[in-house]
């Protein structure tokens, strides 16, 4: 099967190059590669006067209208006058396609959104986990002012206790000298 419109592969080059050196004959490289024989013959032709198999570079002017719009172009077949309503169907298959490429163009408008909205989204996420440690340390940081805090006050409550005890024993001394001041001048009157 030969293959028409095509270029020709880097590895089907070198095969035709190699068929050749094993001397191979143009028809039988050009059925072993499924290409026609004139193709076989520039690829050896440009080998053995260039020494390469590299494609050339084109020249001119480069493409200005996509491959899409040219078959677009294809289908519309010049000096055939078309019946009306011919025309009528071929007008509602133009406006139909122009709709179904604005609702390609929205559908890629609402989707390059949404990846926004999606990447938006994950930063608000990263910013909420960041808060959110940030919020975790800062209840720690209560959380152990809160302890400093309650072993202060127990320490000052026993401070306090202690400071009690002292009075209480100040004040029994107190009244036991007192007691024995009035024993002592019971005794002696």
């Amino acid at each position: 099967m030969i293959r028409n419109n095509f270029r020709l592969t880097q590895n089907e080059k070198v095969k035709i190059i190699e068929y050749n050196s094993l001397d191979y004959n143009i028809q039988d490289i050009a059925k072993e590669i499924s290409c026609n024989a004139k193709t076989v013959r520039r690829v050896v032709q440009r080998w053995n006067e260039e020494n390469t198999i590299e494609n050339y570079i084109p020249t001119g002017r480069p493409k200005t209208i996509s491959d899409l719009k040219r078959q677009k172009i294809i289908r519309i077949k010049p000096n055939k006058k078309k019946s009306e309503p011919e025309k009528q169907e071929e007008r509602k298959r133009i406006k139909l396609e122009k709709e179904r490429d604005e609702m390609i163009e929205k559908l890629k408008e609402k989707e390059q959104n949404r990846t926004k909205l999606e990447n938006e989204c994950d930063e608000m996420k990263k910013e909420l986990r960041e808060m959110s440690q940030d919020l975790n340390e800062l209840y720690d940081e209560a959380d152990d002012s809160e302890i400093k805090i309650k072993e202060k006050e127990e320490k000052e409550s026993k401070l306090t206790e202690k400071e009690a005890i002292e009075l209480t024993v100040e004040r029994k001394m107190l009244d036991t000298e007192k007691w024995l001041d009035t024993i002592f001048n019971w005794e002696h009157s």
